[in-house]
């Protein structure tokens, strides 16, 4: 299996791309961070929060590596908002979603007003009433079926 995160955790490699260090910032039994050389526009770097285990997608985690990592995402959204920034929580689950490095990974994106970052690029419908509880109650209906499904 070739993962990048698996291989910084294992010590493989020590370096992101271009000889960039990968250098943890802060770690638990289950998590760790790290900022990513990506950089968005506003140049402040942003941090990944991933679980020590593979687990290439949200729900393939355990309950208490995700109660982990909740509490850890918290501490990071916390020290960007001490340092006066809002924050972005991104988790892209699934190629279709643009995930790329299939070890689960949450991006935490600090932001300031008007940084010139767009996570919401999406075109918006315009439902009628009728359509939106039409598609609420069949959301609802398969739902339903799902979770009895999966109990």
């Amino acid at each position: 299996m070739e993962c990048l995160f698996c291989d910084f955790l294992s010590g493989k490699i020590s370096e992101h791309a271009k000889g960039f260090p990968f250098i943890i910032n802060h770690e638990t039994e289950n998590t760790l961070s790290f900022l990513s050389m990506d950089s968005p526009v506003n140049n402040e770097a942003h941090m990944l929060v991933i679980p020590r285990g593979h687990f290439a997608s949200f729900h393939d985690m355990p309950n208490e590596v995700l109660l982990e990592l909740a509490k850890h995402l918290s501490v990071v959204g916390k020290f960007y908002s001490k340092k006066g920034n809002g924050y972005n929580l991104l988790f892209n689950n699934g190629s279709s979603a643009g995930q790329s490095v299939h070890h689960a990974h949450f991006h935490v994106i600090p932001r300031k007003k008007k940084d010139g970052i767009k996570i919401e690029v999406w075109k918006r419908s315009k439902f009628s009433s009728k359509s939106f509880i039409n598609l609420s109650n069949k959301t609802k209906s398969e739902f339903k079926d799902f979770i009895k499904d999966h109990k």
